[in-house]
């Protein structure tokens, strides 16, 4: 039994945590928060549209530390709806970060939703459907990726690379974006580097960096990841290390 945890009870709501055990203070504030949220969510929208909801990240995983959100993706099944979804975002459900998707954007694998970024920092719908094996069912039913378009595990390595060197790098080094996002975005990138070249890990931090060899870049990545504290100067010396080592990448 969950100490403290919020009752919401539907014949489509799962909940994945119901097994752990020793089970930390911030991950039972994001159980509370989860169930929360996911009530919120199936009160936004006709019960019709809404597909399933899902969450990913750090929290099914186990890897929360103070900084971690809850990342909550309701799949909707128009992009008319996502608009009432986002609507349930107050802090009354932090660390929950809801943000919907749509079998529309499934299928054209685009999003159809505006950037608050002059870069759009956002991944590709197809980034969620190569991994949803990986992420939790908190409601509805389960859904089959393998009838949507889904890029190479090359081609989603290249798109990585640019979208941090163009995007993430500069919104950082102007202050628009924290060097969280960043940080997580080169694991993922790593991520599809080592599937490019056959290797497969686990989608954790301390898998994705397992599976590179100790001279990458993401050792570092994974010990910053790992502190309680990140100072400015570490942030900007490892800025500085991860524009180098983009500089040599050939895609």
């Amino acid at each position: 039994m969950v100490r403290g945890a919020l009752k919401y009870t539907s014949q489509k709501s799962f909940d994945f945590w119901t097994s752990w055990s020793n089970i930390t203070p911030t991950e039972q504030k994001a159980i509370n928060a989860t169930i929360k949220a996911r009530k919120l969510v199936v009160q936004s929208v006709p019960a019709e549209t809404l597909v399933a909801v899902y969450i990913k990240g750090s929290f099914p995983r186990r890897e929360m530390n103070s900084r971690s959100d809850v990342d909550m993706v309701p799949i909707v099944t128009k992009t008319k709806f996502e608009g009432s979804i986002f609507g349930v975002n107050r802090l009354e459900i932090s660390p929950v970060m809801v943000v919907p998707l749509s079998i529309e954007e499934f299928r054209t694998n685009s999003l159809a939703t505006k950037s608050d970024q002059s870069f759009d920092l956002r991944a590709k719908p197809d980034r969620f459907l190569r991994t949803i094996d990986r992420y939790q069912l908190i409601y509805g039913t389960p859904l089959d990726p393998s009838g949507y378009p889904i890029r190479s595990d090359l081609e989603a390595y290249h798109d990585d690379v640019d979208i941090i060197k163009n995007g993430y790098l500069p919104l950082f080094l102007k202050g628009e974006i924290s060097f969280g996002p960043l940080l997580k975005k080169f694991f993922w990138m790593t991520e599809m580097e080592l599937a490019g070249q056959g290797i497969v890990v686990p989608h954790t931090f301390t898998g994705i960096a397992g599976g590179a060899n100790k001279s990458h870049l993401i050792q570092e990545a994974l010990r910053l990841r790992q502190q309680d504290k990140i100072s400015r100067a570490e942030e900007l010396e490892f800025v500085k290390k991860l524009q180098a080592w983009l500089a040599l990448k050939k895609v």
